[in-house]
Parts: structure tokens; C-alpha cells; sequence
């Protein structure tokens, strides 16, 4: 299993990217199934905790 990104370094900018619509994808997937919207603010909160930690 790769890094992601296209090959990109884990933390590089695709990486990031394509980790974060593998997140947010899942969870309206998941949102859709349950009939709730707490996988999508779960996702949220998951995203900014993700962008922080790159600071």
C-alpha cells in the first residue's frame, strides 16, 4: 500500500488531500446508510484535527 497522492510522501500536500476525500467520502457514505449526520461532523472534526497537526 502506498502513501497515497500518486506516489507523493506521507504529510506532502497530495497525500493530505487524498486522505482527506477518503474521509470525508466515507463519511457521507456512511451518513446515507445510517440516516445521520453525525459521521459527517465526526469527518469535520477528524479533517481540521488532520490540517493541525500540520502546522
Amino acid at each position: 500500500m502506498g502513501g497515497g497522492g500518486g506516489g507523493a510522501p506521507p504529510g506532502a500536500p497530495p497525500a493530505v488531500a487524498e486522505h482527506l476525500a477518503f474521509l470525508l467520502e466515507g463519511a457521507m457514505a456512511r451518513a446515507g446508510l445510517e440516516g445521520a449526520g453525525r459521521c459527517l461532523e465526526r469527518a469535520r472534526t477528524m479533517a481540521a484535527d488532520l490540517l493541525d497537526g500540520l502546522r
